[in-house]
């Protein structure tokens, strides 16, 4: 017999079948045997082995791999034995069927074969090893090892050409993956307690947690692997998968410099190995060495493809685990020779490209190269050449281009430029000249637009509805959803856009057909929400009635009667119909039942608070005959102070927040919103914003909770003076004697003897005033004074002036003390200085302190955008834009996002903040509690 294909099994039904079955074409070429051991199989796969082959044996398990695997040798007749696991499936035989039939194989004892490790399910996406597993029946041949058995065999050895699919590892399959980490550990473990420095059984444990991604503690066994290595003076050049495991957890670990490290000192004991350059590589550009990369990936390519070419020895003991990432070389060599402006370069690496969701990822930094270069004739030449035949490289390019371009000679340029080409991108930028040049659309124009589905369109395929608005034409096919994105981003990017729009407004007040009902609902919505602050009195009165008038006519062409004449709340598709349902129904009880009216109008005021102001209007012109209505607010207020208070008291700080924000949009610039939100920043333990939020109030006017917390916050940070003077200011502004008791207690436990009776008598009216105005004065300087180091300190280091810079912070520290500044600071030093780690604990840090600081928020997720971990760098710039304080800040955030490929309305990214469970508690309790009538 010339061939036995022994296997061991417990439980391998899944891909036994699949196996056996792939081994038939080896079993008719040549006179072979199946051999197969069960150790206890509870399933069908005794069944299955049946099928194929009747010698199947029956042996306990014993927790130990190499005896099982003798025992299978046991049985084994053939004149050469072919090792197999259950879940390897064969993918072709000719090579051992070749091999087996020459002559050539009498020189050999020994055999590797490749096995193709699948991670993923797709066959195409592997990592290869060479292993021994072919070997001529003699008795020398046996194994040894608890676990991850070794053969013992008889030399010459060969490469046969034989490649195996293995299954064992997919990291799709988490129960598998579960037991045999499980499994692994245990043993290797065990073996580990009698022998502490068994470097193969370190390695060995280090690869099974980094199966299990626990990245942290295989780095942490490859290390005590390799450093036992050394302390036994092994040869490391007979063990390069000690250096090529620990370069890949270093990597994992996002330890950049030890990865740098020790591929150098890997390469240095033995060249050859492609994925110590793809890990050098990864981790140079990571820390910005850029040049460095580049020689990495150079250099990984070209071994990888000596490797393919059999041009150098394969080393049986590595996997080779970045066989298949060549593509990600090309793209961050089309990258970071497009950051060096060698253009040829970066384009030959992109014509390299396959695989589309790499040619995507392509694309950001090509246009940010010809921008840079101002060479938009050549961004249209790269177009056509390497964009334009590909639908889903058009899309992105587009949107990647309207994201990235700012300079408006280079957007008018662009116009020019793409005026011709793709249809409906080319009809935008001739919508777009029109619009420059004050042109109405023409016949052809008009034509072309109507075809368009505005629904399928990204926002900047606004300047059409723009045209399409100003010239007073319909627009037929866009929903409610695509026209807020498109009135957004014209009112954000075009500055006279809003004068158009009221302009539309007026032309079409009476034109109420269903379509012209929804697009001046939006328009006037848009207006009234983004607007607000650039439009007169007069025209808001405009927009909210376009908006009243519009948003009822479409609610009754769009909805059953029965829907609308049942107050079935519940059944309307979104908050602002539901919104217009109480301002349909305010309007129908106006001259028959003012107290319904005002009722309606309360309910629709709860589903969207920041309509406030036109609601306000609505009650204006019946407030003379109902003198209850600001009564009615004040009550509403109270209430909803009450609902605030009780979820403070129960520790719901994220809910508070919720509801106290709603609270603000009913009551405006109230001085409690101060006084509630300083009370939830301090018991969030951000005793900054408490500080601000509290004296802030107190600049719109003195009050005892705003002063008795803030002397309760000093307090509380061991500022005794500050706390003393609050408590005494606290005791003056009010008449209530309970709060002048609780405001002279806190004042004896801070030493003050004197009574009630004589801090009341001896308060000076005047001393105050001055000492308010000194105290005002010195806090003036002393921000003045941060202000101008602020500025020292960030001119130094856009100077480049780190060493400087980090002096003069030294300093300012020793002046202001804690300031949170320092940490953005220090963090963004950090970074320039390629200390990535220390600027992310730096950011982290003063994040513990502050964690509503939006530049902090920015800095560190700049960085995470830096080290090309996206997810994280979403996650941060998304909280950044919920603290942004300004517009401009809000703009630029969301830009990024947009350019990070998050396609969400800015109002969609901030309520994303909220958990959907939250949002439903708040609003469950505003339904609770906030009673209007």
């Amino acid at each position: 017999m010339k061939l036995s294909i022994a296997m061991m099994v417990k439980n391998e039904e899944k891909y036994l079948g699949e196996c056996l079955e792939s081994l038939r074409p080896i079993m008719e070429s040549i006179d072979s045997e199946i051999i197969i051991v069960d150790t206890g199989s509870t399933d069908n796969t005794v069944e299955i082995a049946k099928k194929h082959t009747n010698k199947v044996y029956f042996h306990e398990w014993k927790d130990d791999f190499a005896y099982m695997r003798n025992k299978t040798i046991e049985y084994c007749k053939g004149e050469w034995i072919l090792i197999l696991d259950a879940d390897e499936i064969v993918e072709n035989c000719d090579g051992i069927i070749k091999f087996l039939e020459s002559k050539e194989s009498n020189k050999y004892n020994t055999g590797t074969i490749t096995i193709k490790n699948i991670t993923t399910g797709d066959t195409k996406n592997y990592f290869p090893i060479l292993m021994i597993r072919l070997f001529r029946n003699n008795k020398e041949l046996y194994y040894e090892g608890t676990i991850h058995e070794q053969p013992r065999f008889k030399k010459p050895v060969c490469e046969v050409d034989l490649s195996v699919f293995h299954y064992g590892y997919l990291s799709t399959d988490k129960e598998l993956m579960e037991i045999k980490f499980k499994r692994n550990t245990q043993l290797l473990e065990r073996e580990l307690e009698k022998d502490p420095t068994n470097v193969y059984n370190l390695y060995q444990l280090s690869k099974s947690y980094g199966m299990y991604k626990d990245h942290k503690k295989a780095l942490e066994f490859c290390l005590k692997a390799f450093e036992a290595a050394k302390r036994q003076k092994l040869d490391l050049s007979r063990r390069m998968y000690i250096y090529t495991n620990l370069a890949l957890s270093y990597y994992l670990c996002k330890d950049y410099l030890n990865v740098e490290k020790i591929t150098k000192e890997a390469l240095k004991v033995r060249g050859g190995y492609f994925d110590l350059y793809f890990y050098q590589g990864k981790a140079q550009l990571s820390l910005m060495k850029y040049t460095e990369a580049i020689n990495s990936f150079e250099k990984y390519l070209d071994v990888l493809d000596k490797y393919s070419n059999e041009k150098i020895k394969k080393d049986p003991t590595v996997a080779y685990r970045t066989l298949n990432r060549y593509e990600e070389v090309y793209l961050d060599l089309c990258t970071l020779y497009s950051k060096q402006g060698k253009r040829k370069k970066a384009l030959n690496f992109l014509k390299k490209m396959t695989k589309q969701n790499i040619k995507e990822l392509a694309i950001k930094p090509m246009i940010e190269f010809y921008i840079e270069q101002d060479d938009l004739d050549g961004l249209k030449i790269f177009y056509d050449n390497h964009i334009y035949n590909n639908c889903n490289l058009q899309r992105l390019f587009y949107n990647q281009l309207e994201t990235l371009l700012t300079n408006k000679e280079q957007k008018q340029h662009i116009i020019e430029v793409f005026s011709e080409g793709e249809p409906s991108y080319a009809l935008l930028n001739k919508v777009r000249r029109s619009l420059h040049d004050k042109e109405k659309l023409n016949y052809e124009e008009l034509q072309s637009i109507n075809d368009l589905d505005f629904n399928e369109l990204p926002w900047f395929y606004g300047d059409v509805v723009y045209a399409l608005l100003k010239d007073n034409y319909p627009i037929i096919k866009a929903n409610e959803r695509t026209l807020e994105v498109y009135i957004k981003y014209l009112l954000k990017n075009h500055k006279l856009f809003y004068k158009d729009a009221l302009n539309y407004l007026q032309k079409n007040k009476s034109n109420m057909g269903i379509n012209s009902c929804k697009v001046k609902k939006v328009l006037a919505h848009g207006l009234l929400t983004y607007a607000h602050d650039l439009i007169s009195k007069k025209d808001f009165l405009l927009a909210w009635q376009a908006y009243i008038e519009s948003g009822t006519s479409y609610l009754l062409n769009v909805y059953n009667s029965n829907v609308i004449g049942q107050e079935r709340i519940y059944d309307f598709k979104t908050t602002e119909d539901q919104f217009m349902y109480y301002i349909l129904m305010a309007n129908r009880y106006k001259s028959k039942n003012q107290k319904l009216h005002v009722k309606n109008l309360r309910k629709a005021l709860k589903i969207k608070p920041e309509m406030k102001k036109g609601i306000e209007i609505m009650l204006e012109e019946i407030k003379a005959k109902t003198p209850k209505v600001d009564d009615e607010l004040e009550n509403a207020k109270e209430e909803l102070k009450q609902s605030i208070n009780k979820l403070v008291e129960k520790g719901l700080l994220k809910e508070a927040n919720k509801i106290s924000d709603e609270y603000k949009k009913l009551a405006g610039d109230d001085i409690d919103y101060y006084s509630i939100k300083g009370v939830i920043a301090m018991l969030e333990g951000n005793f900054k914003m408490a500080e601000k939020m509290l004296k802030t109030g107190l600049e719109k006017g003195e009050n005892f909770d705003l002063l008795y917390n803030l002397g309760y916050l000093y307090q509380y940070n061991n500022q005794k003076d500050l706390a003393i003077d609050c408590y005494k200011k606290a005791l003056h502004n009010t008449q209530d004697n309970s709060k002048i008791e609780e405001a002279h207690n806190a004042l004896v436990q801070l030493g003050v003897k004197e009574s009630k009776d004589q801090l009341l008598q001896s308060f000076n009216q005047e001393d105050y005033k001055k000492d308010d105005g000194a105290n005002l004065v010195a806090s003036d300087e002393m921000e003045e004074y941060k202000k101008k180091f602020k500025s020292n300190i960030q001119a130094l280091i856009e100077q480049g002036a780190l060493k400087e810079a980090n002096e003069i912070l030294i300093e300012y520290e020793k002046i202001v003390g804690d300031d949170i500044d320092l940490y953005s600071f220090r963090g963004v030093i950090a970074m320039l200085e390629n200390e990535f780690t220390k600027a992310e604990a730096t950011f982290k840090e003063g994040l513990s302190r502050d964690k509503n600081s939006f530049d902090l928020l920015y800095n560190l997720a700049y960085l995470y955008q830096t080290l090309n971990k996206k997810e994280l760098a979403i996650r941060y710039y998304r909280d950044a834009l919920k603290n942004s304080s300004t517009e401009s800040e809000s703009i630029e955030v969301y830009n990024i996002l947009t350019g990070l490929g998050v396609n969400e309305s800015e109002k969609g990214l901030l309520e994303k903040e909220l958990s959907s469970k939250e949002i439903i508690f708040a609003e469950k309790k505003l339904k609770e509690k906030y009673i209007l009538c």
